[in-house]
């Protein structure tokens, strides 16, 4: 590969190289199969980490400083249900920061973004689209759709409407990525999504 091709990752719901956090994941993975490859690697993680619900430490990224890699923290305000208005709330936040720290980014040839959250992969799907850059989306969790499992009526009539808007976002970017990577083929056919299915899915 070539060495100064620059990849960008952005990952939210599982362990990256900086957490020492039990068997590697499909992130670790990902970035230890890049440095082999010689790529330059630009890490986007939020600080609030997903897996224990705490917030990552800054000195993290000081020790573990590396010429491939480079790590940012997005700030968002955190949550301790998975599902909850604050989870909302925090996505949105954190969708906020990562166009921020988006203006500061050059030169990037590919990227390859975890799904969820919504809120930030569509804003960095735009991104990718208006600098003309491929991005492959890794799709993990039928987000919104569990929304919908609540056995609350209430709660499930109220967030309705929500759903309507993340679902045509996440549509976005699905239809606009040039690959999907996903845990299996049945897992994608649970999004019945017209267009999906002809895209190239890497598993």
């Amino acid at each position: 590969m070539n060495k100064n091709k620059r990849i960008l990752i952005f990952q939210t719901g599982e362990p990256s190289p900086l957490d020492n956090s039990g068997a590697p994941m499909r992130l670790v993975n990902l970035i230890d199969k890049l440095v082999k490859s010689n790529y330059e690697i630009e890490v986007l993680l939020p600080r609030f980490f997903h897996q224990n619900k705490k917030f990552r430490d800054k000195k993290l990224i000081f020790k573990n400083r590396d010429k491939k890699i480079k790590y940012t923290f997005l700030e968002s305000p955190g949550y301790q249900k998975n599902i909850s208005l604050k989870r909302f709330y925090d996505h949105i936040i954190l969708a906020k920061n990562l166009k921020k720290k988006l203006k500061e980014i050059k030169n990037i040839d590919y990227v390859f973004m975890g799904y969820p959250p919504i809120e930030a992969c569509f804003v960095l799907s735009r991104w990718c689209l208006k600098y003309r850059i491929p991005y492959i989306v890794d799709y993990k969790d039928l987000w919104p759709e569990l929304f919908t499992n609540n056995k609350n009526i209430f709660f499930k009539i109220f967030l309705l409407p929500i759903v309507f808007i993340l679902k045509k976002l996440r549509n976005f970017t699905l239809k606009n990525s040039s690959a999907i990577s996903t845990i299996s083929r049945s897992f994608l056919n649970d999004l019945k999504l017209d267009g999906i299915q002809k895209k190239k899915i890497v598993f």
